[in-house]
């Protein structure tokens, strides 16, 4: 009789413990810092707290580049390379004629054997097909130093392939202007080129 009964109690005891087991996980998942005395508990909110108002803070803007980049100018071209995950700098007020490149940390100015004239306000775009930089037109310091024989206002047309400026020879070219845009078009798989200043200037 005496065994039965611790049968019994047993089996009462495991049934508890199922229930009870059962219960817990229907609960919302515990902190395991609740286990630890209240007041640390409390400390360990309060970094919670901060750390999400740290997280909800706008972003903000940094300086980068420890390593001397291009001189201060305007109406530089500018465009990213996706290839070669670089954004690449020409130009720019000045008779600026030069290439840089930056690749999230630093600027490292480029030396290519050739380089389009001089110019500011042209605009660039990158061509992922090809692999190549699209730089078109601008407005050069002195008149007919590129492609147009009578204007400021450039007509040429140059890619950047990482290593070498090459002038391309298209069949047609949009008329010389600066100040215009640029930008790869995914859909057509083409470069567009739109609006900007054309004709002469003097």
């Amino acid at each position: 009789l005496g065994g039965r009964a611790e049968d019994g109690s047993s089996a009462i005891h495991t049934l508890v413990q199922l229930v009870t087991d059962s219960v817990e996980e229907l609960r919302p998942d515990v902190d395991p810092r609740t286990q630890a005395d209240p007041a640390a508990f409390a400390a360990a909110l309060r970094e919670d707290e901060d750390a999400a108002e740290a997280t909800s803070q706008p972003a903000r803007w940094q300086q980068r580049g420890l390593v001397p980049g291009p001189a201060p100018r305007a109406g530089a071209a500018l465009a990213y390379d996706e290839r070669r995950a670089k954004v690449v700098l020409f130009g720019g007020e000045g008779a600026a004629d030069d290439t840089w490149e930056w690749d999230g940390r630093d600027w490292q100015q480029r030396l290519p054997v050739r380089a389009p004239p001089a110019r500011s306000d042209a605009a660039m775009a990158f061509d992922p097909r090809r692999g190549r930089m699209v730089l078109f037109g601008g407005l050069s310091e002195l008149f007919g130093a590129c492609g147009t024989p009578d204007s400021r206002r450039c007509s040429d047309t140059w890619e950047w392939d990482g290593s070498l400026w090459v002038r391309a020879a298209p069949l047609g070219s949009p008329p010389a202007r600066a100040g215009h845009a640029m930008a790869w078009d995914a859909a057509s798989g083409r470069v567009l080129l739109f609006g900007g200043k054309a004709g002469q200037a003097g």
